[in-house]
């Protein structure tokens, strides 16, 4: 609740305090400075601060008291009445990803056999590869640190996918094993005092979300960013998963901040995630 702060600056007449207001990248905030040369009305004051819990500074010496309450909220307005302020973020985090999960070229156009026959050979490359332990047969056309073609044998029924899972194969064996992959993360951050009458929502969390679907529900305008990612689903082999790409909604974060304000954080990685597990990008 406001405190009066109709008191005594240094006279006999009663006046009302200066009130100071204003509005800056955290929101609106109201300081109330107090000054009285009345010791007990200064602990009192001090006191009533300290008591409705907001920040302030108190000072005293030489027969003056002062005291500044800090209102995370404008004084004059109801406080759960005020708008809140609002943060968009585009951050892409780099992750790296086995060139055999990774999206690329060559991991497109694999079926599931071949895929399975490379995370094999990710996991224990040496006995498939020609050494001092499995040398090549004389004349063969194939030297030391080749693969051997009779213990990493690809699919026979489509080309595409036999030769992608070669290259891919080949990769490995030359130490490249993974591939740089940035993921582009939505960050919404609403920014409150502490007598906000809304809490954090949990609406769409663990959830995916097609980006013309942001674009709908969370009111995000194309100024904003330009154009959000949004990419063509993969056509895959009817024996992989389905895979759709979107973002997926992560629980909200809540954290107090400078001035007593709160922050209520969201946020949506945007990826390719299998219906199995998801379902359906909303």
């Amino acid at each position: 609740m406001p405190i009066s702060t109709t008191k005594k600056i240094g006279t006999l007449l009663p006046q009302q305090q200066p009130i100071r207001l204003g509005r800056n990248e955290s929101g609106s905030y109201s300081e109330i400075p107090f000054e009285t040369t009345d010791a007990n009305q200064w602990a009192s004051m001090v006191n009533l601060f300290d008591q409705a819990g907001i920040q302030y500074d108190a000072q005293a010496g030489f027969g003056k008291h002062s005291a500044t309450g800090k209102y995370p909220y404008n004084f004059r307005n109801d406080p759960a009445t005020e708008p809140p302020v609002n943060l968009w973020e585009l951050i892409s985090n780099r992750v790296d990803k086995s060139i055999v999960d990774a999206a690329n070229p060559q991991t497109a156009v694999l079926i599931q056999q071949d895929i399975a026959t490379l995370q094999s050979f990710v996991t224990n490359p040496g006995e498939k590869i020609f050494s001092v332990e499995n040398p090549p047969v004389a004349d063969s056309g194939f030297n030391y640190g080749d693969i051997d073609p009779s213990k990493l044998a690809f699919n026979k029924t489509n080309a595409q996918s036999a030769a992608a899972a070669l290259l891919l194969a080949n990769l490995i064996v030359s130490g490249v094993t993974s591939q740089p992959v940035f993921v582009p993360t939505l960050r919404f951050t609403v920014m409150v005092n502490n007598q906000y009458p809304i809490s954090a929502s949990f609406i769409n969390s663990s959830k995916i979300i097609s980006t013309n679907s942001m674009y709908l529900i969370y009111y995000i305008s194309n100024n904003l960013f330009g154009a959000l990612p949004n990419y063509t689903n993969p056509s895959l082999d009817a024996s992989r998963p389905v895979l759709n790409y979107g973002w997926l909604m992560s629980p909200p974060e809540v954290r107090q901040v400078a001035r007593q304000k709160w922050q209520i954080v969201y946020n949506w990685e945007y990826g390719l995630w299998p219906v199995a597990l998801f379902g359906y990008p909303i």
